[in-house]
């Protein structure tokens, strides 16, 4: 025991000295660097530089990937990593502070610095950034006489105390430029402009306050604010937005740098949205521009998205946060995204000289086109940047005595301002795709338990009550999504109406977000708002009876407001309830007094934990008429190191959890235009990896439709129908997801799209893996693959393309040289998918995980072997049905 104490002590102290060696040794910076700036860009210790930077937050990725992100940053040409600071994370209690884990801003700041990279560190400390309350912790609320983000002597007092501990923090660690850190800016406040029209002369006041308080921290490095066109004093202004180098003048002042904090590289997404992408040509497009203009620092938002783990995500804002980024939500490279970006960084880099000494001049070259030039005539140093605006037409210019092609909005970089060496319209990167493989041990040993005590509350249980219906932010103090307003009322016989085709309607208007009514503990229906319209009305007929009537509406939140002035009253929850067609006319019930019960009974036992599942008896899960009801089941552990997910396509609205930890809400009921959940593939691998050898459990609680019968094994079935397809078509919906007040309604299946027999007909031990072939697929080029994978690849169907479409694929068709071995590989892929197709009864499939991208994504079945197991936890609320949960291995 001693022995093995001295080794780990020995190991501790080895591990702390290569920690500072490895601090020491950092040659960007050094102790006592001067950092200042003029109008061509910052300038460290005298020398000038090129600032290619991106997002990642670490909050949103587990500690164990931060290495590999930052790693895969540097190698895509990185050489700066931006990130916000997350103050309800860090303080979510007055004077409660968290620095560990995901939140260990330290540690992070250090691996950046270990990379040989530069720090931009966003303090804010209000950042939005999609996240809950725009980072703002929710007991500012509570404080007496604060209204946030103005001349308001309560938030600044509060803001002051946190930026002070953050940036002591940060220089207790010597990570400032001027210690000889990687930090080499700091940002205050955040896309303030807007909400200084809404404040007027106190926004003017407040934000003039936060620039002289940063300052006054002593940081040694320049302070940003973004999209604040007349930052005070010294502090930079930055752009925001997708097309600076077009649509920003630059600071008022003429000796501040042109510098983008924000080129956003997707588009965020909210459950209700469809797909959305933005293609790596138009972002290289954008970058170009900007640097064309005098732009010398660019950063992309984001990079790597990541996860917003349990409650972390801002109203109604989804886990998966910018999955199409250069590196999706996992981790993993999105190409050609990464490396057509990574080529643009070293082609900028060719020019560096030129760019940041060069004399600047613009030379018109046509309707829509033309040259900017930087120059040093002198040295023979120069560099050209070709633009064509049009979005329609291709063009030829002639430049400088030469011809040069300029495809339709596109940018020509010619580094000696005669030979082309980018081309923002070229993409020499490969396109790949993300496959994935069911894990074997999903459906071994697939038994469901459940704790059936989720009962629906009376208004005699609740032990808050008021006259009227309470705030729901107010109520759960953002602990909880989960509020239960209850009331009680009585009917006379001639109040009700005497016709039986005519039944009374339940009426709640609600600021938001969701709720499921209940009367009599008979499930009448549920409504929800959107990201854009959070408030709405629920109406549903129901069933009353003569005497007294309960009514019990579980009203939940996704996340609190990000954004906007005077964010401290934005509310949520049930404010005004009537019930319609009765004999009497209508009845206000608003005031007729009203209990509340915070959060479930599940949450406050905490079944989602060890402990409280120990706690309570699980009974085998069975048909069940409960609107509410808790599951869980055991899994092992998928071997590999790829990342893990789970599909949750059968279920409805709650919360996943694995071993104990949320990883965050879902809501695949809700279906955007495309007739599909926004997201149903959920990242719980780093979790799995850290109780690695625990015993895991998975624990649902379960809202559906009251009266409709629930049969696990049958449901299971469907689940494995709904991803053992022959086509990528649409999916259909198990059950009545969304809608339970409909009947239990199907979507209907596409016609000519084959279902894989029932389980039984094909034991899951029995499937075989498809093996990918390699990078075949990768290899073509990705115009052609889409056709050649759906018309089955022949070498007669690609002659058909060619005629066809040889108008567009001119240019490709130029690679004479390279199209043969493309033809064979894309008989290659016709070859696998009609093996696919005829081997149904093996379960061999491909599957689209994303309708508007391409090619296609294989999915191939494995069967690895592990003896470790781990607790997965689902929580559901309302309009869903317990089944089959897949693990799936990204890869």
């Amino acid at each position: 025991m001693h022995d093995m104490s001295a080794a780990a002590v020995l190991v501790l102290l080895l591990a702390a000295a290569a920690l500072a060696a490895s601090a020491s040794s950092y040659e960007l910076t050094k102790n006592g660097t001067i950092i200042t700036y003029d109008r061509r860009s910052l300038i460290i210790d005298g020398r000038r530089e090129l600032f290619f930077s991106g997002s990642i937050h670490y909050p949103r990725s587990p500690p164990d990937t931060w290495h590999d992100l930052i790693n895969k940053a540097k190698e895509g040409g990185l050489n700066v990593i931006e990130t916000y600071v997350f103050w309800n994370g860090h303080e979510p209690e007055k004077g409660v502070y968290n620095f560990e884990g995901r939140y260990d801003l330290v540690k992070f700041v250090k691996l950046i610095q270990e990379k040989e990279m530069y720090a931009v560190i966003r303090i804010g400390p209000f950042v939005q950034a999609e996240w809950n309350h725009g980072g703002l912790p929710y007991w500012l609320r509570e404080v007496p006489g604060i209204i946030f983000r103005t001349n308001n002597e309560p938030f600044k007092k509060h803001m002051k105390e946190f930026v002070t501990l953050i940036v002591n923090k940060l220089k207790d660690a010597k990570l400032f430029a001027s210690q000889g850190g990687p930090i080499i800016l700091s940002q205050i406040e955040n896309e303030y402009q807007h909400l200084e029209v809404a404040f007027k002369e106190e926004g003017t006041k407040y934000i003039n306050w936060a620039a002289k308080m940063a300052i006054n921290t002593g940081t040694g490095v320049p302070w940003i604010m973004c999209k604040q066109t007349k930052a005070p004093g010294e502090v930079i202004p930055t752009c925001n937005g997708r097309n600076c180098g077009d649509t920003w003048p630059g600071p008022a002042s003429k000796n501040k740098p042109l510098l983008w904090t924000e080129n956003w590289t997707a588009q965020y997404r909210v459950f209700g949205d469809p797909p959305s992408q933005r293609s790596a040509e138009d972002i290289a497009f954008a970058v170009a521009r900007f640097f064309s203009v005098g732009g010398t620092m660019v950063n992309y938002y984001m990079y790597h998205g990541g996860t917003n783990f349990g409650r972390t995500g801002a109203a109604f804002v989804m886990p998966r946060y910018y999955d199409e980024a250069p590196l999706d939500e996992f981790g993993l490279l999105k190409e050609p995204k990464w490396g057509h970006l990574r080529d643009l960084h070293h082609a900028l880099r060719l020019c560096k000289k030129a760019l940041l000494w060069g004399t600047p001049s613009v030379q018109p070259l046509g309707k829509l086109y033309e040259a900017r030039v930087f120059e040093k005539a002198d040295q023979n140093v120069c560099v050209a940047f070709l633009s064509n605006h049009n979005t329609k037409e291709d063009g030829t210019v002639t430049f400088r005595g030469n011809k040069y092609f300029v495809a339709r909005r596109s940018v020509s970089i010619l580094a000696d301002c005669n030979t082309v060496v980018f081309s923002t319209q070229h993409v020499n990167s490969q396109h790949n795709q993300r496959t994935f493989h069911f894990a074997d041990q999903t459906v071994h040993n697939n038994v469901w338990e459940m704790f059936p005590e989720e009962k629906v509350p009376r208004y005699s249980q609740a032990t808050l009550r008021t006259q009227k219906p309470l705030e729901l932010y107010n109520l759960t103090k953002d602990n909880t999504d989960y509020v239960w307003y209850t009331t009680s009322f009585r009917l006379e016989a001639d109040d009700l109406p005497f016709r039986k085709d005519i039944k009374p309607v339940l009426e709640v208007g609600s600021h938001g977000h969701a709720s499921v009514a209940f009367v009599n503990d008979v499930f009448v229906g549920c409504g929800h708002g959107t990201k854009m319209n959070k408030a709405y009305t629920l109406e549903k007929a129901m069933e009353l009876k003569v005497g007294v009537n309960h009514i019990s509406i579980l009203s939940s939140t996704l996340g609190m407001m990000d954004s906007g002035a005077y964010l401290e009253h934005r509310q949520a929850g049930v404010h005004t309830v009537t019930i319609q067609g009765l004999n009497t006319g209508t009845l206000d019930l608003t005031s007729n007094g009203w209990g509340h019960l915070v959060g479930l009974e599940g949450e406050r036992r905490q079944l989602h934990t060890e402990k409280g599942m120990g706690g309570v008896e699980w009974k085998p899960a069975q048909k069940d008429p409960r609107p509410l009801t808790w599951y869980r089941r055991h899994f092992d552990e998928p071997s590999g190191d790829d990342p893990v997910v789970v599909d949750l396509s059968p279920m409805g609205k709650g919360f996943f959890y694995v071993n104990g930890e949320c990883l965050g809400r879902y809501w695949v009921s809700y279906h955007h235009a495309l007739g599909k959940p926004s997201q149903y593939l959920y990242h719980c691998a780093p979790v799995v990896a850290e109780a690695d050898g625990e015993r895991a459990d998975a624990v649902r609680r379960g809202g559906r439709q009251a009266g409709r019968h629930h049969d696990p094994h049958r449901e299971a079935r469907q689940h494995l129908h709904l991803h053992l397809r022959e086509e990528p078509g649409p999916r259909p919906v198990v059950g009545a997801q969304g809608q339970p007040a409909e009947g239990g309604r199907r979507r209907p299946q596409a016609a000519g799209r084959a279902v894989m027999p029932a389980q039984e007909d094909d034991p899951a031990g029995r499937l075989r893996q498809l093996r990918q072939p390699a990078r075949h697929l990768r290899q073509l080029h990705h115009r052609q693959l889409p056709r050649a994978a759906h018309q089955g690849g022949g070498r007669e169907d690609l002659r058909r393309q060619e005629e066809l479409r040889a108008p567009h694929l001119a240019r490709v068709l130029r690679r004479r040289r390279q199209l043969p071995r493309h033809h064979g590989h894309a008989r290659r892929a016709g070859q696998v998918l009609q093996e696919a197709s005829y081997r149904r009864r093996r379960a061999i499939s491909h599957h689209c995980m994303h309708p508007s991208s391409y090619p296609f994504h294989f999915c191939y079945l494995l069967s690895p072997s592990s003896s470790s197991s781990h607790q997965i936890v689902l929580s559901s609320s309302c309009c869903c049905c317990c089944t089959l949960i897949d693990l799936i291995l990204m890869g």
